[in-house]
């Protein structure tokens, strides 16, 4: 089962750039495939506000 809901899921894109997202689910994030900003997902609510969001190191 994944972080977020599947129907969610499939519409869901970066808040920032527009690209596709991934569920990290060992660090409970999406991050953006693109970009590379990752959104907090806590009790399967994802957290798509880019002030919020972090961005992955390297």
């Amino acid at each position: 089962m994944g972080l977020i809901d599947e129907r969610l899921a499939a519409i869901l894109v970066c808040a920032d750039c527009h690209g596709d997202l991934e569920e990290l689910t060992d660090e409970s994030v999406l991050r953006c495939v693109k970009c590379g900003l990752r959104f907090g997902v806590a009790d399967g609510i994802p957290n798509m506000i880019v002030a919020d969001a972090t961005r992955a190191a390297g």
